[in-house]
C-alpha cells in the first residue's frame, strides 16, 4: 500500500551575492556563502524543515506544513541578518 505524503517546498534566494563577489573576493565570499548556507539551514531544521538544495545564492527548504514553511522563513531571516 502506497503512502502519502505531503512536503511544502519554500524557495529562497540571497540577495546581494554579486556585490559579495566584487567587494570581497572569490574566496572569502565562498567562505561567506558557506557559513550562510550552514546557518540557514540551522534555522530551517530549528522549525523542522530541511535544507534540500544549497546551490550559490538559490536555496530549497522542504518542510512538512506550510506553517512550518512560513516560520523556517522567518527564522532564515533573522539568521542572515546575523
Amino acid at each position: 500500500m502506497e503512502q502519502s505524503r505531503e512536503t511544502t517546498v519554500l524557495f529562497a534566494a540571497l540577495i546581494g551575492t554579486q556585490d559579495l563577489h566584487a567587494k570581497a573576493g572569490t574566496e572569502k565570499a565562498h567562505e561567506a556563502m558557506e557559513r550562510c548556507h550552514l546557518r540557514v539551514g540551522q534555522a530551517a531544521a530549528s522549525c523542522g524543515g530541511r535544507l534540500a538544495l544549497a546551490s550559490g545564492d538559490k536555496l530549497m527548504v522542504l518542510s512538512a506544513t506550510p506553517d512550518a514553511a512560513a516560520d523556517a522563513a522567518s527564522a532564515m531571516h533573522l539568521a542572515v541578518e546575523k
